[in-house]
């Protein structure tokens, strides 16, 4: 999401396979493991507007560590952007691999 007050554009994310190893499922095989390094290192959004989100599929955890990734792992990744005046931006952010809509895991149900 981008919550800044302007777009921002030409963002990239950048994924270190090195630096992932550890927190792969053994559904990560190899040829699971260069397709989702290639689709996330070779795409980028050309343009968020500010209050605009985009949202992608990183892959599955399931229990056991049986699914691409290690459930509860943390992923380093490089967002890089420019801003629309000109100005680059570039940092590490740590992804946590989490199936929930909330970032405890746990939520309240609904009082239907």
């Amino acid at each position: 999401m981008n919550s800044g007050s302007i777009p921002a554009k030409n963002i990239q994310l950048r994924i270190d396979e090195e630096s992932i190893i550890d927190v792969l499922g053994s559904d990560a095989t190899e040829e699971n493991r260069a397709r989702w390094i290639r689709s996330v290192n070779a795409n980028e959004i050309r343009i968020l507007q500010n209050g605009d989100f985009t949202t992608c599929s990183f892959g599955t955890s399931q229990s056991n560590d049986n699914g691409f990734w290690k459930y509860g792992s943390e992923v380093p990744i490089r967002i890089s952007y420019k801003g629309w005046f000109g100005y680059k931006y570039s940092d590490t952010q740590i992804i946590k691999i989490q199936d929930s809509d909330s970032f405890t895991g746990y939520m309240w149900g609904s009082n239907a």
